[in-house]
């Protein structure tokens, strides 16, 4: 018998208050990422003596944090300056090298490049002509493009762009420029090992196009576009081969740093290299090592390169967010001649005097901060002048506070945050100061940091104080999600639906533990609808319990949430179970690690009551950490929070980010409670843990019933609700209104257009849309030729009929054969109309319908009016065999 399958998708409305959001915003997230208008830049002049222009970029991250904007803006930027002979985009080019990425980027490549021709499925990819902004736009591989599929990336990347991963170019035919693609292996990635016809080893590729140039008798920089910064990609004979070339201009991305950084340039390895920031992603600065990480939503800088006739090389650092160049009032200028020492020396300013013209920032005095209560999110948000400096140019310019928040009594401990200065027009800064610990009086201190490590010689500190209150704490645990498939469900069975996809998981029987389990096929991610409201009701006291069976080792595999953006995850690294939590608001990570075994099955548990984290395994209490403030909630500007990831990480918006979790690991169930379990109750869990849990609060259906676990699915499965919040009436007979619905249920409920077909079935009505699609598609008919008597009882009998017309006329299913039913005492009550006995036969054979017990006899009872509980379990069981 040919079976079918229907894709069941249940949609869960988030919604929030306006009120609400901007509590929990505050005045530290902005809009939708734009950059500053172009319509005053001034053009960049370009004299005689220029033998050559391009620019550098990377970190474009199509596919993710509007990377396809922010590369436009890029190009057209470019074109406002005056255009360019080339734009080389060193790698990171997509989010995580998916087909439908690398078409975005294809396509914006395409609208601004004058000369492109690329040649793939089926059609041609042609450039925009001379009025694009840059003559040829040129690729290279990141690590990135080897996120989807690493033994087939090199192969997409070929087929997407029209180029080669590695070689050499010459810009305008004058200017030498060698693009170096990553060699991603599984986990790590370099420039040191072979991979594929083209990404030969990257010694002896940069080797050969080395020497070509010397050949040439070039006499200038030579440019080596790479994507991971020197010494972290190279190996050491790379090294002693690059350094025979004091002349080489290495330009790297990868680091993401900000385009206001004055140390871009570094010559202290024999050779030049220059890190051009991020085109698409976030930026960040770095001091003294430690990582301001600006906003996701800002960043988007590139380097611009004019080879002068004299063999000098002028440098611009492009700060595309803005619209303008990020040091306008300062010349670099690479020297260049015959004497290959001279290539190392920068000529204005000089690498040395750079920094040592630099003075530390001040406050002015009488400066204050202004302290504003953030409501119950252990958080204030600050407001403070920025620092000022000596001079105007950017050697002095403020990277970032350090911000400290001190108990006012001396008791207890200082709290920092270290942030980055937001580089805005705005004389202010504004911070929200998370992780406050609860019914503790703080004051602040603020001390400016420049570039160079300089910090502000006085620290600016707050006249006023705050206490953020009481800590809120929710006891009361609420089950909110239970994914366990030995109940026979993947949408969660409290009704959040997913997006199960059998090519990352198969399900299967576990003899160990008994239970059917999801069994991993590798690279996944599955995720599970979670709104405001699920959030609104953990922020402050959560639980999440997971049973699980890894395989083998791997440097990290995700359980389940995202270290990144998510409130709070779960996975397992280097051999240890790890938590990472985000606290209110821009929150640090709070880490707890506890070992754990592999290859066998491990019960784990954290407890979150926003203070302490505590991580259970198997029962009992393995690792305990601090993270006051309460859970981060990971929305954006233009979304709220969609989904809880189970089994592998993802971004909130969608894209996701494979991290993976080892073949053939098994995950039994993945639960979310609101509220903090206690350690009897972590206990309790434990020793249950083979138990399917029940999970929807019908008074009237119990554990012990016998139609308890086909009515648990036939709810689970959105295939039949409560006749109220609490009760399920399962002796209640059925009419034929529900058991229309049941089956447009089923059907995923497509959408109709009411008509006055039947004079009973008024638009408003609950069951409208269910009876309209039924009739029009021929499931049914009305009981007479202008009614269709939705409340009229349907028999046992009449049940099966449905089912089974419902599969061969509307489905066109061949239908197997009918059991023999003379068995039954009662089986001559079959009503006589057409097809009702060749339906009761079939119902019977395929285990829908298996008899009454009544008497001592078991009977069809095929006139007996079908009570809830009947039709629940047979719709069931119906589910189960033709539908999943």
């Amino acid at each position: 018998m040919k079976q079918f399958k229907i894709r069941l998708r249940k949609i869960l409305s988030a919604t929030i208050t306006a009120g609400m959001l901007l509590s929990i915003i505050g005045s530290t997230v902005g809009s939708a990422w734009l950059p500053e208008s172009y319509d005053k830049v001034t053009p960049l002049k370009r004299g005689s003596d220029v033998v050559a222009r391009f620019v550098v970029a990377s970190d474009a991250h199509v596919g993710n944090n509007f990377g396809d904007e922010k590369l436009t803006s890029a190009y057209e930027f470019i074109g406002k300056l005056g255009g360019a002979d080339a734009l080389i985009l060193a790698g990171d080019l997509t989010n995580t090298g998916e087909d439908g990425q690398y078409d975005t980027l294809m396509k914006v490549v395409s609208e601004n490049t004058k000369e492109l021709t690329v040649e793939r499925d089926g059609f041609t990819l042609s450039g925009a002509g001379a009025a694009a902004p840059v003559k040829t736009t040129i690729l290279s591989m990141g690590n990135h493009e080897f996120h989807t599929n690493v033994s087939k990336a090199t192969d997409l990347f070929m087929e997407k762009t029209g180029q080669n991963p590695d070689g050499l170019y010459w810009i305008e035919d004058k200017v030498p420029l060698i693009k170096l693609s990553v060699n991603d292996k599984v986990d790590d990635h370099d420039y040191t090992s072979p991979e594929g016809e083209f990404l030969k080893d990257s010694y002896d590729g940069l080797k050969g196009w080395l020497e070509e140039i010397d050949r040439s008798g070039y006499k200038g920089h030579i440019f080596l576009i790479t994507h991971i910064p020197h010494p972290t990609g190279f190996d050491e004979r790379m090294t002693e081969l690059m350094q025979k070339y004091p002349q080489l201009i290495v330009v790297t991305g990868h680091t993401h740093d900000s385009p206001f950084t004055p140390k871009f340039i570094d010559q202290s390895k024999g050779f030049t290299e220059i890190n051009d920031g991020t085109v698409g992603a976030y930026y960040r600065d770095n001091i003294n090592g430690s990582v301001l990480i600006q906003s996701e939503h800002n960043g988007s800088s590139a380097v611009m390169f004019d080879v002068m006739s004299d063999n000098t090389t002028r440098v611009y650092r492009l700060d595309i967010e803005h619209g303008k160049i990020a040091f306008e009032d300062e010349e670099f200028i690479l020297d260049a001649s015959d004497t290959a020492e001279d290539f190392k020396y920068l000529s204005t300013p000089t690498a040395t005097s750079y920094g040592s013209n630099a003075a530390a920032p001040y406050f002015v005095k009488g400066d204050d901060i202004t302290i504003r209560d953030m409501g119950n999110y252990s958080a204030a948000e600050l407001t403070f002048p920025k620092a000022t400096t000596k001079t105007k140019y950017n050697y002095d310019s403020v990277a970032g506070y350090y911000v400290k928040a001190i108990p006012a009594d001396g008791n207890g401990d200082t709290i920092s945050l270290t942030v980055a200065d937001d580089k805005s027009d705005l004389d202010y800064m504004k911070v929200a100061f998370h992780g406050l610990e609860w019914d503790t009086e703080y004051r602040f201190e603020v001390t400016a940091v420049n570039h160079y490590g300089m910090t502000s010689a006085e620290p600016l500190k707050s006249s006023g104080k705050i206490n953020v209150g009481t800590r809120p704490v929710n006891r009361d645990t609420k089950l909110l999600y239970n994914i366990d498939p030995s109940i026979g469900v993947y949408d969660d069975i409290m009704g959040h639906a997913s997006d199960f996809d059998t090519k990352f998981f198969s399900v299967d029987y576990d003899e160990t533990i008994g239970k059917t389990v999801l069994t991993t096929k590798g690279f996944s991610t599955q995720r599970y609808a979670f709104g405001m409201d699920e959030f609104s009701q953990i922020q402050y006291g959560c639980t999440i319990e997971t049973y699980v069976n890894v395989r083998r080792l791997l440097d990290t595999q995700e359980i389940f949430g995202n270290s990144q953006f998510t409130s709070i995850s779960f996975g397992i690294q280097d051999g240890e179970t790890y938590v990472r939590l985000n606290t209110m608001l821009e929150g640090t990570q709070t880490i707890c690690n506890a070992p754990v075994n592999y290859n066998e099955w491990v019960h784990m548990t954290v407890t979150y009551d926003s203070r302490d984290v505590r991580v259970y395994l198997n029962g009992e209490l393995a690792a305990t950490g601090k993270a006051a403030g309460g859970l981060e909630v990971p929305f954006d500007d233009t979304s709220l929070p969609e989904y809880y990831f189970f089994d592998l990480g993802g971004r909130r918006r969608g894209a996701f980010e494979h991290f993976r979790m080892a073949s053939s690991s098994k995950i039994a169930y993945f639960r979310v409670y609101s509220g903090v379990m206690d350690d009897a109750a972590v206990k309790s869990a434990y020793e249950g843990r083979n138990d399917s849990l029940n999970t929807f609060a019908f008074t009237d259906v119990k554990s012990g019933d016998w139609f308890y676990q086909n009515t648990l699915y036939a709810y689970a499965n959105s295939l039949m609700n409560g006749t109220s919040s609490t009760t399920f009436s399962p002796t209640a007979n059925t009419s034929r209104a529900m058991i229309v619905q049941l089956l447009y249920n089923m059907e995923g409920r497509p959408e109709v257009t009411y008509k006055p077909i039947f004079t009973d079935v008024k638009e408003d009505a609950w069951y409208a849309d269910a009876v309209i699609w039924a009739y029009e598609n021929g499931v049914t008919t009305g009981s007479s030729a202008t009614t269709f008597s939705p409340d009229a009882l349907v028999t046992r009998e009449q049940v099966a009929v449905f089912l089974y017309r419902y599969m061969k006329d509307y489905k066109g299913e061949e239908m197997a054969a009918g059991a023999e039913l003379s068995a039954f005492p009662d089986s001559g009550k079959i009503s006589p109309y057409a097809g009702f006995a060749e339906a009761v036969s079939w119902a019977n054979g395929v285990g829908i319908i298996t008899g009454k017990s009544a008497g001592g006899n078991v009977t069809l009872a095929p006139l007996d009016s079908a009570q809830r509980c009947e039709t629940a379990t047979m719709f069931a069981r119906f589910h189960k065999n033709f539908v999943l």
